[in-house]
């Protein structure tokens, strides 16, 4: 079972929490596009963070296609109310076949969900394509998952056994519906 927590490096409280907390029990590894040294250029700064956000899950997913394995994915906030051990997760993460995406509640939340090398490789091919700037800052990574599903393209499956939620400590600058985002500014890709 291969575990990803998506963190950046200059969010050391965020490291703690997660290495005693979900973490403290499981093997996994750190994946992060930064937006500190991002090659994506764009006239808005604030955007960067929700940009990097959404590549780092872009990452995990080719992770997932990568390994051809279930691929637990982790964002450094998240919390849970009890213990989690790799003998609880395990039946979760394994559970999920095909096409499908796992949650851990009924919400969608990116916090903590299972993507599998089927589904990782139908979200990479929906939503790696930009088609313009506003539609790849506004539309955040949950609301990926929540499209492609509703669409037909995967399923998305909600298991109950541990209460994850996220701690919402956003910075300013990455939050993703108070900025002005690109407003006809152009984004450059390299």
């Amino acid at each position: 079972m291969k575990i990803i927590c998506i963190h950046r490096e200059s969010r050391l409280d965020r490291k703690k929490q997660f290495e005693e907390g979900v973490g403290k029990h499981l093997d996994y590894e750190y994946l992060c596009v930064d937006k500190a040294d991002n090659a994506v250029v764009s006239d808005y700064y604030e955007c960067l963070g929700d940009l990097c956000c959404r590549a780092s899950h872009a990452k995990c997913w080719l992770e997932a296609v990568r390994l051809q394995q279930n691929v637990l994915i982790f964002e450094d906030d998240v919390q849970c109310g009890e213990q989690v051990t790799p003998s609880g997760l395990r039946p979760l993460v394994d559970a999920t076949k095909g096409d499908q995406v796992t949650f851990f509640s009924d919400r969608s939340d990116t916090i903590a969900y299972v993507v599998t090398p089927e589904s990782a490789a139908i979200l990479l091919h929906l939503h790696l394509e930009i088609v313009s700037p506003v539609n790849m800052v506004q539309m955040s990574v949950d609301h990926r998952i929540k499209w492609t599903a509703n669409q037909g393209y995967i399923q998305s499956i909600f298991v109950s056994g541990y209460n994850f939620w996220q701690v919402a400590d956003r910075e300013s600058s990455d939050n993703e519906w108070g900025n002005p985002i690109s407003l006809g500014k152009k984004i450059i890709y390299p």
